[in-house]
């Protein structure tokens, strides 16, 4: 369960948006004794996917939810990452994750498909009270009054809601992010790109025999267990097994000068034919890999950074996408979501009166704003990494990676080396949203509460006094 403690006061909470990050926070609500609504604008279950990573940071609270079972059953674990150049399809090395670190982190390294992840967390929300309503497109939001402090969200349909929080969790396209605040603009970053787009294509493991002598899961993959990364300069491509090993997640990745110019549908996610993308200098098997599938589904990424997400009533909160946009299809953009609801969900069980609600919401930014920019140039950083152009830097990089990997053995490693890759990645996966907000309760929500304590005894003395100097 995400937390057993009920807030003393319940509210109502409306969420803009029901994809992972909307879900996730409606359950944490939920859990906590609020009373929660989802407005998602497509009609109905979302029909598109892709394979996701799930970091140790997600796993863990997944499975403190009790979806441990279903995780097991989807979900596909991985520790080794290999890595080829996409020239050449040359071996360059590996990255493993070492069992005892992993462990350390409290959970596991795994791949599973995107909309298994959205159909567990709607069923959580769901079983816990939060109501979702599909086809509710947001035209509007107005924020309260002195008189009554509760936004109201307006419906293309002429429909109105009115909640005492609004949670703006639509994504990087986010509708309610113009509402909240104009102060956004671009990451500062030497090498943060401009703009960046995935393309994922899901092909059936059986595909991928094409006769009875090759078989291209070990020309492609290499492994049939684990990850590979094919890098080169400004490109790189991902695929990993999921669905049990019965399908292959295949990601394009790449700057916005290799971009498909394919009109693109709403709210940067769509589908492309994979005949539009820009193979040039590809090794054939890495071409044949995309020829498999007709589309591509297409993610866009836009480099924002978004100062506020709090707006000036302290009623509307930006989570999710809409807060800190994450580079599409990467390690952390679900386990930032789902972080995201375990701190929001957290602070909102502490609930005791409405005017503690500003007071929550500017909490949930400054235990999340640190975070999540943390986690966003580790990503970047490791986007550098494969991306890297031909050149002196990728040499020392090829170089560093094949004696790792001739050094590196999952069950011999010495504590040196193990400390070390605790430190390079402890401070990523090992992170709890819940301690982190309990924490900033001990230290400031306990304030607020000793204060009123205060306030309340010297306002008994107050009368006592008075008292004692009238009857006198």
């Amino acid at each position: 369960m995400p937390h057993s403690r009920q807030a003393p006061l319940s509210i109502d909470f409306a969420i803009v948006g029901g994809s992972i990050a909307g879900l996730a926070c409606a359950y944490s609500l939920a859990s906590a004794g609020h009373r929660v609504r989802v407005f998602e604008k497509f009609t109905g279950r979302p029909t598109n996917s892709a394979g996701i990573r799930v970091p140790p940071n997600l796993d863990r609270p997944l499975r403190e939810w009790g979806l441990g079972a279903k995780l097991d059953f989807h979900a596909h674990k991985t520790a080794r990452t290999d890595c080829f150049h996409l020239e050449d399809n040359s071996h360059q090395g590996f990255v493993l994750w070492h069992s005892d670190i992993l462990h350390e982190s409290g959970g596991v390294f795994c791949t599973m498909r995107w909309d298994a992840l959205y159909d567990m967390l709607f069923e959580l929300a769901t079983s816990a009270g939060a109501t979702v309503t599909y086809g509710a497109r947001t035209v509007g939001l107005a924020p309260g009054t002195e008189k009554d402090q509760r936004p109201t969200l307006a419906f293309a349909d002429g429909s109105t809601y009115t909640a005492d929080v609004v949670v703006g969790a639509d994504g990087v396209n986010s509708t309610i992010r113009g509402l909240v605040t104009e102060n956004v603009g671009p990451r500062a970053g030497s090498f943060e790109p401009e703009a960046m787009t995935a393309y994922s294509v899901l092909l059936k493991t059986k595909e991928l025999i094409v006769d009875n002598e090759q078989d291209y899961r070990k020309v492609l993959f290499e492994s049939a267990v684990d990850t590979s990364v094919w890098t080169s300069d400004k490109r790189w491509i991902m695929a990993f097994p999921i669905a049990r090993g019965e399908e292959y997640s295949v990601t394009l990745y790449c700057h916005d000068e290799y971009a498909s110019k394919e009109t693109g549908g709403p709210d940067g996610l769509d589908y492309v034919p994979t005949s539009s993308l820009d193979y040039t200098g590809f090794h054939p098997i890495a071409i044949r890999s995309f020829s498999l599938g007709t589309n591509a589904m297409r993610v866009s990424y836009r480099n924002i950074l978004v100062e506020d997400w709090v707006d000036p009533s302290s009623r509307i909160l930006l989570v999710g996408d809409a807060a800190h946009p994450s580079l599409p299809l990467s390690i952390h953009g679900q386990s930032m979501a789902v972080e995201d609801a375990i701190a929001l969900g957290t602070l909102f069980s502490r609930l005791m009166r409405r005017d503690q609600i500003a007071q929550l919401l500017d909490g949930f930014q400054e235990i999340r704003y640190e975070r999540c920019k943390f986690v966003h140039f580790s990503e970047l950083a490791t986007v550098r990494n494969v991306s890297l152009p031909e050149g002196e830097e990728r040499e020392i990089r090829d170089i560093n990676l094949r004696r790792a990997s001739l050094e590196r053995n999952d069950e011999t490693e010495d504590e040196a080396t193990l400390l070390s890759q605790w430190e390079a990645i402890g401070s990523v996966f090992g992170h709890s949203a819940r301690d982190a907000a309990d924490e900033w309760w001990v230290k400031w929500g306990t304030l607020d509460q000793r204060t009123s304590v205060f306030d309340a005894v010297k306002l008994g003395m107050g009368m006592q006094v008075q008292e004692v100097t009238q009857s006198s």
